[in-house]
């Protein structure tokens, strides 16, 4: 409950701080990925299999994007 509340005030957050620069947002969104992630790894016991697969996703996620985007043949 406590990550989803998180996620969502991330979310919306830029769209009413317009005069927010991108290091800000982007520290913000680190800060808060970081103390999830020292959360999860203590008495959650985030273990390393797990947190790998954490990572994964969001990498296949951009290729495919990427692969959208540009197309196979990156025509």
């Amino acid at each position: 409950m406590i990550a989803t509340g998180i996620g969502c005030a991330l979310f919306v957050w830029p769209f009413f701080a317009p005069w927010a620069s991108a290091a800000a947002i982007a520290a913000l969104a680190f800060g808060s990925f970081s103390a999830l992630v020292l959360i999860e790894m203590g008495p959650r016991s985030l273990d390393v299999r797990s947190f790998a697969l954490l990572a994964a996703l969001p990498s296949i996620d951009a290729a495919t994007r990427a692969l959208i985007v540009t197309g196979i043949g990156g025509v």
